[in-house]
């Protein structure tokens, strides 16, 4: 009688499972091969499929153990180690899932989804000219997949290579014309490079392929803040919109906070932006003056890649937690958990809007937006929204808001200025002999009608230059696009100073030392790069608009006592800024004594802010409290 050996039996077994795979039942393989590699427990190839089929499923764990024992058998073994980097990837273990990414395609440089899965973990991580390398080997191997190109214009304009990214966006468009993700990162592409105009089309676009993309929306609402002439109440109706659309079906928590009005309040901050980020400099003096007898504070922090200013504000918050890549559901339970009576977001419809659908389930009994998103989120579910009386006039916006605005009485924000900062020099145009107009904000704030408005000053002041700024400069190509644009205006490449980013924070404000006075932007005004020229000794000139977006400058001004440098109109503004480039004297003046007047202004008072804030955020629970039965433990009164 024939007995087949366990060699046979075990091809047999693999035969079988194939053959279930190739019908779409893996499920079905699993106990075929769990036989296989119990019979032939040295066979690299039976692990692999076996792995390889848990990873199918789902069964994170038994497809880890399968591809460890096939490397332990096979160490260069290249599609197990690519499938183990993807196994540790959704187990949240990040950096050996970028290493066995790596091992994978030493071991066959040929991988081209090993190559993809590490540029796409790379670029979630943060790490975005990392993400570059692998991506455009991935793209150089199988040309003809659009969502790689789409991936790799991701990391090309995060990675300040915004030209490049429209030509890879562009790419991935013509391989497939109906991917959302395309069209959507190439709106965003364009919104980057101040093209808002053609951006918004593309956006719409990204919607009607995939009207469940909440981050296209949330994308379209973060550029219209950019048009100008846009109409308040236009822009409203689109938030209000998203807030339909997305928020309304969102099932809401059930809270069971102590209505208590006096007790201590447990405030909890949610931001992406807990690094090296113009919101860090708002951030960090509240955190570091809140009344921890009165207020304990939560941060949830969704930053990708932390740095050092994340310690700094790690360190400043009684309870941190790392919610990067929590799902909302799981988020929502933390703060539930967490028991938070305030919780307050940080980012808005900022970064594809990406909390906002946490925020839409109300997982805690007060909800405000603060600082990082210049308008109403549209969201009925937040309740509140920071802002001042000169940002906000009273009575002017209030119905351009789903949320009841609260109008701080010293302004909406508190400036941290910097720890350590260049020794102001003399002005900048006694030695150069001709005075120096700046601006250091992003690139998508250089829209045309500012580069129109800029060309008439510098017509207006013979002799005066332009210095421009920003992460997105880096690039030639896109500086001489740049200097293409002004040449339409009727202004030189000699009249220009370019810059991209610098290597060093330090070495960024030191920039401002060869800037006379700084041009802030509109509709959508600087604000960290307005507080940080001003620090620097440098007067900002801000045109005033009638929303908040463009009245940031005109709010920050009026704080430090230069509401002389605010402008009604463009006329003004540019009277404003030729007469302050005419008086050498004033414009001494103001620099030496800007950071003595900054500090002496509410706009540094942090104790004093953050009191306003504690105040608030008190004020707003207690009106919680009014809308809640009375504890069962206290009689009624």
């Amino acid at each position: 009688m024939f007995v087949a050996s366990p060699a046979r039996k075990a091809s047999a077994l693999h035969a079988q499972a194939e053959k279930h795979r190739e019908k779409g039942d893996v499920r079905a393989a699993v106990p075929l091969l769990e036989q296989a590699v119990a019979l032939r427990p040295l066979e690299a190839a039976y692990w692999h499929e076996l792995g390889a089929a848990y990873l199918e499923l789902e069964a994170f764990d038994q497809a880890e153990r399968c591809c460890r024992r096939t490397v332990e058998l096979d160490a260069r073994h290249a599609k197990a180690l690519a499938n183990l980097g993807a196994v540790l990837q959704r187990k949240g273990a990040y950096e050996e899932a970028v290493q066995r990414y790596r091992d994978a395609v030493a071991a066959d440089p040929e991988l081209g989804q090993a190559w993809f899965n590490l540029g796409t973990l790379l670029l979630n991580q943060g790490r975005h000219a990392e993400a570059v390398e692998p991506l455009e080997t991935a793209v150089a191997l199988e040309g003809g997949r659009a969502e790689w190109h789409t991936a790799l214009g991701s990391a090309y304009d995060r990675s300040g290579r915004p030209l490049d990214a429209v030509a890879s966006l562009q790419r991935a468009l013509e391989l497939d014309p109906e991917l959302a993700m395309a069209h959507e990162g190439l709106a965003i592409c364009r919104v980057n490079i101040g093209e808002v105009e053609s951006a918004i089309p593309s956006f719409r676009r990204a919607l009607e392929l995939n009207p469940a993309g909440h981050t296209a929306y949330s994308n379209l609402l973060f550029a219209l803040n950019y048009r100008l002439g846009e109409e308040p109440q236009v822009v409203f109706r689109e938030h209000v919109g998203w807030g339909e659309r997305y928020g309304a079906g969102v099932e809401r928590k059930r809270h069971a906070n102590e209505a208590d009005p006096a007790r201590v309040l447990r405030v909890g901050y949610v931001s992406p932006d807990f690094r090296s980020h113009a919101v860090a400099h708002f951030v960090k003096p509240v955190l570091a003056h809140h009344d921890r007898s009165r207020f304990q504070v939560v941060c949830y922090s969704d930053v990708e890649l932390e740095d050092p200013m994340t310690e700094q504000l790690r360190a400043l918050a009684q309870l941190w937690r790392r919610t990067t890549w929590h799902k909302n559901e799981e988020f929502a339970q933390q703060i539930l958990d967490d028991r938070i009576d305030v919780l307050v977001d940080l980012a808005g419809h900022t970064s594809g809007g990406g909390r906002m659908l946490l925020f839409a389930a109300k997982p805690a009994p007060v909800q405000v937006s603060w600082l990082g998103y210049p308008n109403t989120t549209g969201l009925a579910a937040m309740d509140y929204r920071f802002t001042d009386a000169i940002a906000d006039p009273e009575g002017e916006t209030d119905r351009f808001h789903t949320e009841k605005l609260v109008r701080l009485p010293h302004g909406f924000l508190c400036y941290g200025a910097p720890s350590e900062s260049p020794p102001l020099g003399e002005l900048p145009q006694l030695e150069a002999g001709h005075v120096t107009f700046g601006c250091f904000n992003n690139l998508s704030k250089l829209t045309p009608a500012v580069l129109a408005l800029w060309a008439r000053l510098l017509a207006r002041v013979p002799g005066a230059r332009l210095a421009l700024k920003s992460f997105g400069l880096a690039g030639e190509s896109v500086r001489q696009a740049l200097r293409a644009r002004f040449l339409e205006h009727g202004v030189g490449p000699e009249r220009l100073e370019i810059l991209g980013p610098e290597a060093s924070f330090i070495g960024h404000l030191a920039r401002y030392g060869a800037v006379d006075i700084a041009l802030d932007t509109f509709p959508y005004n600087g604000t960290t790069t307005t507080c940080e020229a001003l620090w620097m000794g440098v007067p900002v000139v801000t045109l005033a608009g009638k929303t908040h977006v463009s009245r940031v400058g005109s709010s920050i001004l009026q704080r430090v006592g230069l509401g002389e440098l605010v402008a009604q109109s463009a006329e003004e503004y540019i009277e404003t800024a030729a007469r302050l480039a005419g008086d050498a004297g004033r414009l001494r003046e103001l620099r030496a004594g800007m950071r003595a007047r900054m500090q002496a202004s509410p706009l540094l008072d942090a104790p004093g802010f953050t009191g306003q804030l504690e105040e608030a955020y008190r004020t707003m629970w207690r009106r919680w409290c009014e809308t809640q039965q009375r504890p069962a433990s206290r009689p009624p009164e």
